[in-house]
């Protein structure tokens, strides 16, 4: 960890080779936060720097800071607090500075909350007990509660009032050294007493878990962290970045991006006084499949498709009946035939083998161009009965890597030139050569599939395309994959595509360095966002909104990462023969979208995939 102790004059932080920006309308924010004065904790003038040290990764201070309350002056040392119980490898990085979150000053690391609040005869700092925080808890406790029917049998040191122990020996008798590390980072003092045995986590009700952290790892859980063991590698035992889980928990679909105190911020210096921010966290379990759009507009179901399968892609067709790919090798076609904003005229348009998870549809020459493995397929409706009776391989041989099964042949459109579009993703993740020919690219070739070509090159998983309305081709693209996924990973991006032009896969993703030819994105979107489906508001509903690009984030892994499912909207400004996007949220609460696309009257449909749901939103 390298630490800045100069002053800074912006508040934008240069981390690696890409810069970030985070914006936002506080507008947005409805119930969940609110700016207020500084009366709840009664502190009184601004607080300011005793000392300070500035963590350049993430962009944020750790202080010491004195402190006006009740009174009195008073000192919060976060700065010695840090430093004392473990630094770096307890805490990890900063990923906010000092603000007044529900009535406690607290700051937000990767691994963890500290607070200052109000203690028998003054103020002293401690670790948040996050299970108090994460809500949804076993049994009905306001807590994540504590596991019962699993004991250690190997030796270890019972720590609390839970009944459980510390050991350096996992329940099922692998080494962990847990007992080690529980002592050499502070202990009790640090992380709280444990709440589970070391143990194999699966996940599995009655137990104890995170619903964000991958199952298949030894954990064990303790008030304030999360220890898992990763057996061969450098650093076997590793802290679970838990402060990033209560900071997503409090601040749900991605709402914790249009908190200024979350923004990178600049370096403060002995003196400096601070304009604490004071927001309200929201509290309890977090619903979940509850989607609420902008301000101005409202969200219904459309159709549930619990029965059809998981929606991957969607497109209108010109008779206005909405095509929808289903993963399950099925593209079905909808229509609302009595105007009540329900689908009530549900076909299944092709089903089968040859329409292999289908993530792409765009409409030519009385067809329906679907994109499957490998494959661009033409289907037809020779009867008229509104199913296809006859399907053709227009396009074949486009590459797969099978350990890599998402990055394939996905969106496709149709050009202003008439010619069909079509992303390819990667047969390789990061620093590898990609193998084949037609891969990391968007390929371009007639209607009829002949004329194959690579129009653009050095894309990752360019997922979707779409063509803006003054017909400049954009595309989604998603940065790679790593062993432990952070916010600080490379971004996904949105691309400003544009002939013979080459983005930088695998050796450069975000902004390039200084010299470097290749192009960068007009948005940087949050690392492991999945930057899925893309389109471009238009019609009569889009007024102010007018040529925006709407782009829906699928979201990581389990446990990978914590960006949220939404759907962001995105103003473009031209700007030196390209474009600078800037991207607010417009949906939240989504479950996995995958993607949107504009009716006929202007309304917006987005496709949850997990949800099984298709969503419309309109004008109010």
């Amino acid at each position: 960890m390298s630490f800045v102790t100069s002053r800074g004059t912006t508040r934008r932080a240069t981390i690696g080779r890409r810069r970030i920006v985070l914006v936002g309308s506080a507008s947005l924010m409805g119930a969940i936060w609110s700016r207020r004065r500084l009366r709840a904790l009664k502190l009184g003038a601004a607080p300011s720097a005793i000392d300070a040290v500035f963590d350049p990764t993430l962009g944020h201070n750790i202080a010491n800071l004195r402190v006006h309350a009740d009174g009195a002056v008073r000192s919060a040392r976060f700065l010695d607090f840090y430093l004392r119980s473990g630094g770096l490898e307890r805490w990890g990085h900063p990923i906010s500075e000092a603000l007044v979150e529900n009535e406690v000053l607290c700051q937000y690391f990767q691994r963890g909350v500290l607070e200052w609040a109000p203690v028998a005869g003054g103020f002293a700092l401690t670790r948040r007990l996050a299970w108090d925080y994460l809500g949804g808890g076993l049994d009905g406790s306001p807590d994540l509660g504590v596991e019962t029917g699993i004991t250690n049998p190997h030796d270890g040191r019972l720590e609390g009032p839970f009944g459980h122990k510390v050991s350096n020996t996992a329940v099922n008798g692998t080494p962990t050294a847990f007992l080690d590390f529980f002592d050499r980072l502070g202990g009790v003092a640090s992380f709280g007493f444990p709440k589970s045995e070391a143990r194999l986590d699966t996940g599995a009700a009655g137990s104890l878990f995170v619903q964000e952290a991958s199952p298949g790892f030894i954990r064990q859980y303790f008030q304030a962290a999360v220890m898992e063991l990763h057996p061969g590698t450098p650093d076997p035992v590793r802290l679970r970045l838990l402060g990033d889980d209560l900071r997503n928990r409090a601040y749900p679909a991605g709402f914790w991006t249009l908190i200024r105190s979350f923004a990178a911020s600049p370096p403060l210096a002995a003196g400096d006084r601070i304009d604490l921010e004071v927001v309200e966290r929201r509290s309890g379990p977090i619903a979940t499949g509850d989607p609420a759009a902008a301000a101005g507009f409202e969200i219904a179901p459309f159709a549930e498709t619990a029965d059809l399968g998981l929606p991957a892609a969607l497109a209108f067709h010109p008779d206005g009946r909405l095509f929808v790919c289903f993963s399950n090798s099925t593209v079905v076609t909808m229509r609302d035939t009595t105007g009540d904003g329900h689908a009530d005229d549900v076909v299944t348009f092709a089903a089968g083998d040859g329409l292999a998870d289908p993530r792409g549809v765009t409409f030519a020459n009385d067809g329906v161009l679907v994109s499957v493995a490998r494959k661009i397929v033409r289907l037809r409706d020779r009867s008229g009965n509104g199913r296809a009776d006859e399907s053709v391989d227009v396009v074949t041989g486009l590459e797969l890597n099978p350990g890599l099964p998402f990055h394939r042949n996905n969106g496709i459109a149709i050009g202003p030139d008439g010619l069909l579009y079509i992303t390819a993703g990667s047969t390789s993740n990061r620093d590898e050569v990609p193998e084949g020919r037609w891969t990391a690219a968007i390929l371009r070739a007639r209607l009829d599939g002949t004329g194959l070509e690579k129009f653009a090159t050095g894309l990752r998983n360019p997922y979707d395309l779409a063509f803006a309305p003054n017909g400049d081709l954009f595309c989604t693209d998603n940065g790679p994959d790593t062993s432990r996924r952070t916010i600080n990973d490379a971004p996904d991006e949105l691309n400003h595509v544009v002939q013979g032009a080459d983005y930088g896969h695998p050796g450069v993703w975000g902004t390039p360095p200084e010299g470097d030819a290749t192009r960068g994105p007009v948005l940087e979107i949050s690392a492991h966002a999945a930057a899925v489906g893309l389109t471009f508001y238009t019609g009569p509903q889009a007024l102010d909104f007018e040529g925006d690009a709407l782009i829906a984030t699928w979201g990581p892994g389990v446990g990978r990462s914590s960006y949220a499912h939404n759907l962001l909207r995105v103003r473009l400004t031209p700007a030196d023969g390209t474009y600078v996007g800037v991207a607010t949220p417009f949906v939240t609460g989504l479950t996995r979208p995958t993607d949107v696309a504009v009716g006929p009257r202007g309304d917006i449909f987005i496709s949850d995939h997990v949800g099984r749901r298709i969503y419309r939103v309109s004008r109010r």
